[in-house]
């Protein structure tokens, strides 16, 4: 079990606008409705690397949690299945 962050899928893509200067690049992690950040930036290498921040970030801070959420979970799931088998 591990934070859901590090199996999202990063989506790059390069925005052309021709109001703003040339094109830029924007990133986002997939699914979109589960992540609603925006990394823009000049170069796709510089959006990569301020979405792998971000990354690691929330795994260093968050993934001990998120982990003692799922194993609680699955215990209760068991312990339910249990009574229901013995019933």
């Amino acid at each position: 079990m591990t934070h859901p962050i590090r199996n999202a899928e990063l989506h790059v893509w390069e925005r052309v606008d021709l109001h703003e200067g040339g094109s830029k690049f924007v990133a986002r992690f997939h699914p979109y409705h589960v992540y609603p950040v925006f990394f823009s930036g000049s170069t796709a290498g510089e959006v990569i690397a301020k979405a792998n921040a971000l990354r690691a970030d929330a795994i260093a801070k968050h993934e001990a949690s998120v982990i003692a959420r799922q194993d609680a979970k699955a215990k209760a799931d068991a312990a339910r299945d249990a009574k229901k088998a013995k019933a």
